[in-house]
């Protein structure tokens, strides 16, 4: 909580010092966030409790104990048909998500750090090789990085963390196009080949 606080007074004194067009192009950024978000986790949270798919750790538990273990093993495009961990399961340490192994929660989470790359088309000061270098490493190696501790942690397949980076990257290009026309609204002046969303925007304002 203390950490958030400072986090959202720092953000507060950083927009302070912006002017009105860069705070006009971080609320375009914002926005895109959020409906990246919204999609990502929709989908995400809906699939995980379509599939049910028993988690590789699950079933290393049962498996010692006798109560199916690797047989419930199913594909990321199969239905395991169980839609609830049993008290069975509970006592023997499993998890109540213990049936959600697909598609990743995490890595689709960690995914939206891919909303970072709309910020050098935003920003003409990150428009840069530099700050677009580092962007696209952090965007990249963060979902790799917990992509594959959650499958050490026997938490996830390679079909489950494959498939959470999927869906938020298809959700950042979806929330993209829906913004679009917010930041038309805007009224962000259009920078040649810099701020992607607003390429129709000098003819809008040439027609009023």
């Amino acid at each position: 909580s203390i950490a958030g606080l400072i986090l959202c007074l720092l953000t507060l004194y950083v927009l302070s010092k912006q002017d009105k067009e860069t705070i006009a192009r971080l609320y375009v950024w914002s926005l895109i966030i959020i409906f990246t978000a919204a999609i990502s986790q929709a989908f995400a949270q809906g699939i995980k409790v379509i599939a049910s798919r028993p988690r590789y750790c699950t079933m290393a538990i049962l498996e010692e104990s006798g109560d199916g273990g690797f047989s419930m093993y199913k594909r990321w495009y199969q239905f395991s048909g169980i839609k609830k961990v049993s008290e069975r399961w509970l006592e023997l340490g499993i998890a109540d998500d213990g049936l959600k192994s697909f598609p990743s929660g995490h890595v689709a989470s960690t995914t939206m750090l891919v909303t970072l790359l709309a910020l050098p088309d935003l920003l003409p000061k990150l428009n840069e090789k530099k700050p677009k270098t580092i962007i696209w490493c952090v965007a990249v190696a963060a979902p790799i990085i917990v992509a594959i501790s959650r499958m050490i942690m026997g938490a996830h397949f390679l079909s489950d963390v494959l498939t959470g980076g999927a869906i938020t990257v298809v959700s950042y290009w979806i929330a993209k196009s829906i913004v679009k026309t917010k930041a038309k609204k805007l009224g962000i002046k259009e920078e040649k080949n810099r701020v992607m969303l607003c390429e129709e925007l000098i003819e809008d304002t040439a027609e009023e």
